[in-house]
């Protein structure tokens, strides 16, 4: 089940809005309570609450790097979620 974003009246990643990034929100208190503060005020997320990348700066999103690894002799490619 694909998760869709929890800001109110965000439509972002539903079947009728183009597919946007989604971000679980961080398990880091400090910057968990960052991410309430400006996405959606008096909000407690649950483990399946998500904001999409249409709530963040596009300088505030990684969205990955590539890492290359000796000992296997593989590329691997990390994702990583938003910071403020």
């Amino acid at each position: 089940m694909p998760f869709h974003c929890s800001v109110f009246n965000c439509k972002g990643n539903y079947d009728t809005s183009p597919k946007v990034s989604i971000f679980k929100f961080p398990e880091d208190e400090k910057l968990k309570e960052q991410w309430i503060h400006r996405l959606l005020k008096d909000f407690k997320p649950s483990k399946s609450s998500r904001a999409c990348e249409l709530h963040f700066r596009e300088e505030d999103v990684i969205k990955n790097m590539e890492y290359f690894h000796e000992e296997s002799g593989c590329f691997l490619i990390i994702y990583f979620y938003v910071f403020f």
